[in-house]
């Protein structure tokens, strides 16, 4: 259940409220690409921000993504349906469906984040023209070509942008792709 917070940078050290009701670092550290039970509630801290975990023990601002359950259902989208929500500078994935959540993940956008560049991720409200268990991507520009044999689980959303497994990177949460939005083959 929404909220989670995702740890997309590294190994993420854990604050507890110390004896003086500050927030005080443990030992304990939660494993980089861990999704993790949270709350919206934060604290000030040492150097910043920190959510409240729901076990009651923080973690920096900075350090996860937090994933939400979207306030709104985009009024395409009928009653009971199927779709996805892509939040490209927090790098998360969340399937609906209707107004529930029923899946999430974290992606990897276009390496230019939003910005109307040449690997930007397209934004806006797209629908799934047509999909593929595996196919072959090539692209380029100048004299920087690249093909990729078997990208798994392809779904083209408008023109060559597709949502798809990435097989040849482990760097989740992070931008990484030519605008695809990157998933885990899992």
């Amino acid at each position: 259940s929404l909220p989670l917070a995702f740890t997309w940078l590294g190994d993420t050290p854990v604050y507890e409220i110390g004896a003086n009701k500050k927030l005080v670092k443990t030992t304990r550290v939660i494993k980089r690409h861990t999704f993790i039970p949270t709350t919206v509630d934060q604290k000030m801290g040492p150097g910043g921000i920190y959510w409240k975990l729901r076990d009651g023990s923080y973690v920096q601002y900075q350090q996860v993504s937090i994933l939400r359950k979207a306030k709104y259902i985009p009024p395409s989208v009928q009653k009971g349906a199927k779709w996805v929500e892509v939040r490209v500078t927090w790098g998360y994935l969340v399937a609906y469906k209707g107004k529930e959540p029923v899946y999430a993940t974290a992606i990897s956008p276009g390496v230019d984040g939003i910005a109307a560049r040449q690997h930007a991720t397209a934004r806006g409200k797209h629908y799934v023209d047509w999909k593929l268990i595996s196919g072959d991507m090539s692209g380029g520009s100048k004299k920087n070509y690249w093909f990729v044999d078997e990208v798994p689980w392809v779904q083209y959303y408008k023109g060559s942008f597709a949502i798809h497994g990435a097989w040849w990177h482990d760097d989740f949460g992070l931008p990484k792709s030519h605008g695809c939005v990157n998933v885990s083959p899992p």
